[in-house]
């Protein structure tokens, strides 16, 4: 998004759009353990910045990530309480998550072993030849096809498994679902809401405003 300032930290109404993520898992009554996983080079200015705000909330630990998506979550998931049946996965840079969904996230999972938030694909899926020209190759059917958001939530032994055997296996994932699939798991879908967007661009941050002035 350009500057010196990631994503997580810019924030909306002065307030670091990981605090509105956090705050909101705070408030649901299943949620015994917040872990934020971090960049190494900002676990510092994380706990001299925020470490007040987030002893308020249930955060039990502030780790550093990894070089991928997959090895940061495999540290966070490292440090679960043993006691908890189930973990949620969120990318925190999706502020406005509601506690609704949160909370049938984690209904679905105790009934499937695994869920994750997803909403119908809304446009035409173009799927384009194997070159650099762009030209379309076919037009996909959309009527089953949805863009996965988070919380993905897990059966906290069937999640471990699963990474085990893609990092064993060498396996690079772009989401915690896909390693589930892998593992030879079926994953339900809780249908979300295309007001929980993944904070990216400079006009996400416009579009955040008018979610929060309308709120």
């Amino acid at each position: 998004m350009g500057g010196n300032v990631k994503k997580p930290y810019l924030c909306i109404k002065d307030k670091p759009i990981f605090l509105y993520t956090l705050e909101t898992y705070n408030k649901v009554s299943h949620i015994n353990q917040i872990i934020f996983v971090v960049n190494e080079a900002d676990l510092h200015m994380v706990k001299e910045k925020w470490g007040a705000d987030l002893e308020k909330l249930k955060v039990t630990d502030i780790i550093a990530g990894g070089r991928r998506r997959q090895d940061s979550v495999c540290n966070g998931l490292e440090c679960v309480d043993k006691s908890n049946e189930i973990t949620l996965i969120h990318d925190c840079v999706r502020p406005f998550i509601s506690t609704d969904i949160i909370q049938q996230t984690i209904n679905d999972v105790s009934k499937y072993g695994a869920a994750i938030v997803a909403v119908p694909v809304k446009d035409t899926i173009k799927e384009t030849k194997s070159d650099d020209n762009a030209i379309i190759r076919k037009t996909v059917p959309r009527s089953n096809l949805w863009a996965a958001q988070t919380p993905q939530g897990f059966k906290i032994d069937l999640i471990l498994n699963a990474y085990d055997m893609i990092n064993e296996k060498e396996i690079d994932v772009t989401d915690d679902a896909q390693a589930v699939e892998l593992f030879g798991h079926e994953v339900k879908i809780v249908e979300g809401s295309y007001k929980n967007i993944k904070i990216t661009t400079q006009e996400d941050l416009s579009i955040a405003e008018v979610f929060l002035n309308s709120a």
